[in-house]
């Protein structure tokens, strides 16, 4: 991948540790994060491969079989496993007990660890096709330059290498870095940001996400919301087109309904409840399912849910549009408010049927309801 020369020596990483303290004086300190590393590429052929090389040294042992499985970074579509291992702090290395590289979910358990144990991993992911085109996967990755004092990092780097004219835009928010370095190489972009020491906050049942308290690194393959909006105008045209079998439901379904408020809620009620709500992906996994796919399944998630609503009210010439949200399930509205990327971090579709004028409003807002 080229990418692998942002991979450090053990000895480097192992420079950082502080040694397993003694029973009793760390007690909120369950293992340290000595070093993070995320080289992101955008190749040319436009997939993106994300090299990570981190380090943890043990401060409190795994007490079960469970706590000793890797939780690998699944940051893309497959991920190989360069390197794992555990660097004894008795000297000596030791290496994984499994080792499973099944390409989208690897598995990696270890030996037995002890405190002062550093385990060390290096894995790249990569894009399973091409992003950020017309027809293509939007693409954005989230760092974060802070960790809870449970779990205290001590360096964090990341480096994107970009092809400049396929770019990948980046945004640091909450804080600068302590080093920015920024070149051209060839007909390649190269951002380094390096924190050396990253922000620790108290760990707290209520605290907000992390990317709300420390700083964070966001990349995307959109710069601007009207990016991302007219990518995805194009991605999903000719998804509310109502054909035959559509129009014909919603006649059936409007029938003897003479107000614009009845119709509505009658077809509201048809999608609300005669569609099953399941999390069903579609052939264009990014995208909602399109309404003749709900109708042939009687089920979808919210977006799908969503596009039918409007392709039915389309039909008997309502007009509505798909409106993406950010719920406080993921409460991360940070990353939607970045100035210099734009990263559609959405968990939510939603119908939004424009109202009539309102009298007096300011700057002649309209009304409006949310489906």
């Amino acid at each position: 991948a080229g990418d692998e020369h942002y991979l450090v020596p053990s000895q480097t990483v192992l420079a950082k540790r502080k040694g397993a303290p003694a029973p009793g004086t760390a007690p909120d300190v369950a293992d340290r994060e000595l070093y993070w590393l995320r080289a992101v590429v955008m190749h040319k052929d436009k997939r993106v491969s994300q090299l990570i090389q981190y380090a943890r040294e043990i401060v409190i042992a795994p007490r079960t079989q469970e706590e000793l499985v890797e939780d690998l970074p699944a940051e893309g579509d497959l991920t190989e496993i360069l390197r794992a291992r555990v660097h004894r702090k008795s000297g000596g290395t030791a290496f994984p007990v499994e080792e499973h590289d099944e390409g989208s979910r690897p598995r990696v358990k270890w030996p037995d660890l002890q405190p002062g144990d550093v385990i060390e991993v290096a894995v790249r992911t990569w894009t399973a096709a091409a992003v950020g085109g017309r027809g293509d996967p939007p693409f954005y990755f989230i760092d974060y330059a802070g960790a809870p004092s449970t779990h205290p990092l001590l360096y964090n780097e990341v480096d994107i290498e970009t092809p400049k004219e396929h770019p990948l835009f980046v945004d640091v928010l909450h804080g600068a870095p302590d080093k920015k370095e920024e070149k051209d190489v060839g007909a390649t972009h190269i951002v380094r940001l390096v924190w050396n020491t990253p922000k620790i906050v108290a760990e707290e049942p209520l605290s907000p996400a992390m990317s709300e308290i420390v700083p964070v690194i966001l990349g995307s393959t959109f710069q601007t919301w009207n990016d991302f909006r007219a990518w995805y105008t194009e991605a999903v045209r000719g998804f509310t087109e109502p054909d035959e079998e559509v129009r014909r439901l919603a006649a059936e379904l409007t029938k003897g309904k003479n107000t614009r408020e009845d119709k509505v809620r009658a077809l509201f009620n048809f999608v609300s409840d005669d569609i099953r709500y399941v999390n069903y992906t579609s052939g264009e996994w990014w995208l909602p399912n399109r309404p003749q796919q709900l109708l042939a399944r009687r089920e979808g998630d919210c977006d799908d849910k969503a596009m039918l609503l409007i392709t039915l009210l389309k039909s008997i010439g309502i007009t509505a549009e798909e409106v993406m949200v950010q719920t406080r399930e993921t409460a991360q509205p940070s990353i939607l408010r970045s100035k210099n990327v734009a990263a559609p971090m959405f968990d939510h579709g939603i119908a939004f049927l424009p109202g009539i004028q309102l009298a007096g409003s300011p700057g002649g807002t309209s009304a409006g309801t949310f489906l």
